[in-house]
């Protein structure tokens, strides 16, 4: 990520390449006790190290290394629910938990 002194954010013109955004802006999702994909409907950045069909809750980083993820997810929950977020890889043979990416929230 490119820094200007004093200013935080990307420089999209070095590192659009290698960033992804996209986001859940139809809302309505409904979480029930199994697993439940997020699609992501928009996008805003899709980097050419990055593949991603709109509307799919699959995003395929195309180069090997090592990434910094963030992500974050919204609720409305009645009492006594806890929710569970988290990010999933395929690492061949079916999708894992990425180790350090679940967080929790409930009522």
């Amino acid at each position: 990520m490119s820094r200007a002194p004093g200013r935080l954010g990307w420089d999209l013109n070095s590192d659009a390449d290698r960033s992804f955004f996209a986001y859940h802006a139809a809302g309505g999702v409904t979480v029930n006790i199994a697993d439940t994909d997020m699609p992501l409907d928009t996008e805003v950045i899709e980097g050419n190290m990055f593949t991603h069909a709109a509307g799919s809750a699959e995003v395929t980083i195309n180069q090997t290394g090592y990434y910094s993820i963030d992500y974050n997810a919204g609720f409305s929950l009645n009492e006594d629910d806890i929710v569970e977020i988290r990010i999933q890889r395929d690492p061949g043979g079916g999708y894992v938990d990425l180790p350090g990416s679940t967080a929790s929230c409930g009522l």
